[in-house]
Formats: structure tokens, C-alpha cells, sequence
């Protein structure tokens, strides 16, 4: 995945930040698609880089988010990461609702997506957040927190 520039996505609202980034909703300019923008803040190099390769690594496993696009402000240079967009509910509302099944079926589908990203990552940090989403499943993503 090369790194283009950003012009083909628009930033609609924010959703997330964290230490080395913020994140929005966006949309893709030609075909009016959804997606997640997440916007780096200046860091060196050599971790933007890991971030990608772990990315590109985790690329296809059992409920990991996608990353769709690499691409970088004109003017600043800095770059952003593309994923897909994902209907999702806040845990703490959600929780409630949720079933003694469901809870076991989240689980599930948790330790499955851990088993898969820790043989593809040795190294898993705790920066990868879960979100449980109104589709019941489990995906993986690094919106900031």
C-alpha cells in the first residue's frame, strides 16, 4: 500500500483521539462510501511505519478492522490511515441488553480474534480497543484509545 494524497476522503465528524492521533468519521468523495480517518500526529517515522506493517499483518483476520488506504496531507505531509466503517454500539450502552448468550458469544469471538492477532503479532500492545457492534461481532481497531 503506497501513500497518496488524502483529497479522495472528507472528514464528517470526530469520533476518537489519542496519544499519537485523532479519528473521524469520513466518507470517500467518489462513491459516497463510509469510512474511519484516522489522522496521525507528528511522530517519527519508524513507528508510523510499524503501525502499518502490524496492520498490514493483521490484515484479514477473524474480526479486524480493515485498513483500506494510506494516504497524506499535502501540505503538512502528515499522514492518515483509512479503514473500514463500522456500525457500532457504546459498550456501556449495550451492555444492558446483552444476554448471558451474547456476553458468551462476544467472548468467543474475543479470545478467537486474540489467538489469531497474538500468532500474526508477537508483540500485542494494549492499544488495540474492542468494540462490540450492532452486526454481534467483535472487530479490533486502533481509533485512539
Amino acid at each position: 500500500m503506497s501513500c497518496r494524497e488524502q483529497d479522495d476522503y472528507e472528514v464528517v465528524r470526530k469520533v476518537g483521539r489519542g496519544k499519537y492521533s485523532e479519528v473521524f468519521e469520513g466518507v470517500h468523495s467518489t462513491n459516497n462510501e463510509k469510512c474511519i480517518i484516522k489522522i496521525l500526529k507528528p511522530v517519527k517515522k519508524k513507528k508510523i511505519k510499524r503501525e502499518i506493517k502490524i496492520l498490514q499483518n493483521l490484515c484479514g483476520g477473524p474480526n479486524v478492522i480493515k485498513l483500506l488506504d494510506i494516504v497524506r496531507d499535502q501540505q503538512s505531509k502528515t499522514p492518515s490511515l483509512i479503514f473500514e466503517y463500522v456500525n457500532n454500539t457504546d459498550f456501556k450502552v449495550l451492555h444492558p441488553t446483552l444476554s448471558d448468550y451474547d456476553i458468551r458469544y462476544y467472548i468467543y469471538e474475543l479470545l478467537k480474534s486474540l489467538k489469531t492477532i497474538q500468532s500474526r503479532q508477537r508483540d500485542i500492545g494494549n492499544y488495540y480497543g474492542v468494540q462490540l457492534l450492532d452486526a454481534s461481532v467483535t472487530k479490533y481497531q486502533d481509533y485512539g484509545h
